[in-house]
């Protein structure tokens, strides 16, 4: 397993799993974790190649940023801290995460929440201008290296500033500390390569085994809840 920046408040309760990715690292996710630290184990980790998580080669393993080995990473971990079964709640990049987590997994996961999603095969086949215009960063983090990491490597600022400004959060919501540390998290070229890969995954390998799953009729069926993001484009777009 490649290591994942892991911070938890451990402690022999029922567990939830929150895996997260850079608009919702570990500092971010943690501020929204603590009431549910009172009643439960939360286990808080940076998705591979994101925030302080490793980067593992996307050459030896073409694989390696799909969601499908990302919710095996969290399985995976779970299970070495003690959890053979638990909750798993995501936002955004880790909703998918979760909710592969929940069709691979169906015998750990024992209920799933997927905040402001739609599948990754539905996002992509119900595209178009405003989603291109909203969501540039699943289309142009999608072209293939070193385009994308060439033009996030000369502003990481400007990216981070775009993200906390226009989808769907106050810039008040973000503290000058967790901005610091998402242009931090920008900053470095293997993490920078590494998101790009994820989101070429987002495009290719992870549209497909969304349809495996569709065409296999497998489906989510542990108790599930969806929430969608008032006013944005995904809620548009919800079922």
């Amino acid at each position: 397993m490649r290591c994942l920046d892991i911070r938890h408040g451990y402690r022999r309760r029922p567990a939830v799993a929150a895996p997260a990715r850079l608009s919702r690292n570990i500092p971010h996710v943690a501020r929204y974790c603590s009431a549910a630290a009172s009643k439960f184990t939360v286990v808080c980790a940076d998705l591979r190649g994101y925030g302080a998580s490793s980067c593992p080669s996307a050459v030896a393993d073409p694989f390696a940023y799909s969601k499908r080995a990302m919710a095996k990473d969290m399985i995976k971990l779970m299970a070495k801290i003690g959890f053979a079964g638990f909750k798993v709640c995501g936002h955004g990049r880790g909703g998918r995460v979760a909710y592969r987590m929940a069709l691979d997994y169906p015998s750990q996961i024992e209920k799933l929440a997927v905040l402001d999603i739609v599948p990754t095969s539905d996002a992509w086949d119900r595209a178009d201008d405003p989603f291109a215009l909203a969501f540039w960063p699943w289309s142009l983090l999608g072209q293939s290296a070193p385009f994308p990491e060439r033009l996030i490597s000369a502003a990481p600022e400007a990216v981070i500033d775009n993200a906390l400004e226009g989808w769907g959060s106050t810039t008040a919501a973000f503290p000058p500390q967790i901005k610091r540390a998402y242009v931090h998290a920008l900053s470095d070229p293997d993490h920078i390569h590494a998101i790009c890969e994820e989101y070429r995954a987002a495009a290719t390998i992870d549209r497909e085994h969304d349809a495996e799953d569709r065409t296999a009729s497998r489906g989510v069926h542990c108790p599930r809840s969806s929430l969608p993001g008032a006013g944005t484009l995904e809620r548009e777009r919800s079922p």
